[in-house]
């Protein structure tokens, strides 16, 4: 964490990832919850959690586009290219997975 761009963002990150688990404790594993509350809450809970999902990638892929400056044609570039291109690929399996409908 070298520049405000990334305090930035790993701060808003962290603060949504925060509320969002407060909310679904409340909501799911605090006694007395209501299953209907829960039914309504959660397609909300899978939306938010998958946009602060996106956007801790969004953050992990600018913080390694800002290493790959200093090291376009180096072994270390071609490591930190390949670092980017699994995250991504996690990235889009995650979401699939997610935004897909189940079988059972």
């Amino acid at each position: 964490l070298f520049n405000y761009q990334c305090w930035d963002s790993s701060s808003h990150v962290t603060f949504l990832y925060v509320h969002q688990w407060v909310l679904a404790f409340f909501a799911y594993c605090f006694p007395g919850g209501e299953m209907s509350r829960r039914g309504t809450l959660l397609p909300w809970h899978t939306f938010v959690g998958m946009v602060i999902f996106l956007l801790a990638v969004a953050t992990a892929l600018t913080g390694l586009s800002g290493f790959s400056n200093y090291l376009l044609l180096s072994t270390k570039g071609y490591i930190l290219n390949f670092t980017g291109l699994l995250i991504l690929l996690f990235a889009i399996t995650v979401t699939l997975t997610v935004i897909l409908p189940r079988g059972y």
